[in-house]
């Protein structure tokens, strides 16, 4: 406007004056021209706005998957520890009843206190590659090495003879003072009492056995105060 008017000084000499519908053209004139200009800005401005929106939207969508996942994952892993923990409860479980028998039907056989026997003997079992209960065992060198239960419990009661109980009153032996080797007063010895235990808890009768530990309590406290 101000050009124009520049132009009418100076050709005329003196300022044109312009009506209020040039004034509204020319101005509106230039609104146009700056529109045109910047005609894609509120379009950019609304992809911009809504371009923002969707990466929120997608931002929020990963943190629920990622979420859910490690909720998954963490319920997952927890149901594979119990599960690791039961079985190996339950091989535990299994391997003491598999070493247990092995010593207690050896000791049994030996003439051994087979409770002793099994708290002090259990500690150097070892169950081979093949499942077969072997007893930690040193040569004449001092060299660690596996033998067999029946040959492990006879070095172990030669170097613990208390550990074994006194002959019966059969065959003409004669009982140790105290009458520990052979009767508790009913004619009964330890040896068959201690056997009648071992068989009472293989079948699984907790009573009779019990019954019968009772009964072999003084027997193997005399014996070992015997020797």
């Amino acid at each position: 406007m101000l050009d124009e008017q520049k132009k009418n000084e100076d050709e005329g000499g003196k300022g044109k004056v312009f009506t209020q519908e040039e004034v509204d053209r020319i101005v509106g004139d230039r609104l146009a021209r700056t529109k045109n200009q910047f005609g894609d800005y509120e379009e950019l401005k609304k992809f911009k706005e809504e371009h923002a929106k969707e990466q929120d939207k997608l931002k929020q969508d990963e943190l629920v998957r990622q979420k859910k996942y490690e909720e998954a994952e963490g319920t997952y892993k927890k149901a594979i520890s119990e599960r690791d923990a039961m079985l190996a409860a339950k091989d535990a479980k299994i391997t003491d009843m598999t070493v247990t028998q092995a010593i207690a039907a050896e000791a049994a056989r030996q003439n051994g206190f087979v409770d002793e026997t099994i708290a002090l003997v259990k500690g150097i079992t070892v169950i081979n590659k093949d499942g077969i209960v072997t007893l930690k065992s040193k040569d004449t060198n001092g060299i660690e090495r596996e033998v067999s239960v029946e040959e492990g419990l006879k070095g172990f009661y030669a170097q613990r003879p208390h550990l074994v109980k006194a002959s019966g009153t059969g065959g003409g032996g004669t009982p140790p003072a105290g009458g520990a080797g052979g009767g508790n007063g009913s004619g009964v010895d330890l040896a068959t009492l201690n056997n009648q235990y071992y068989q009472a808890m293989q079948s699984g009768n907790r009573k009779l056995a019990a019954e019968l530990k009772v009964k072999m309590a003084p027997l193997m406290k005399g014996n070992r105060n015997a020797m």
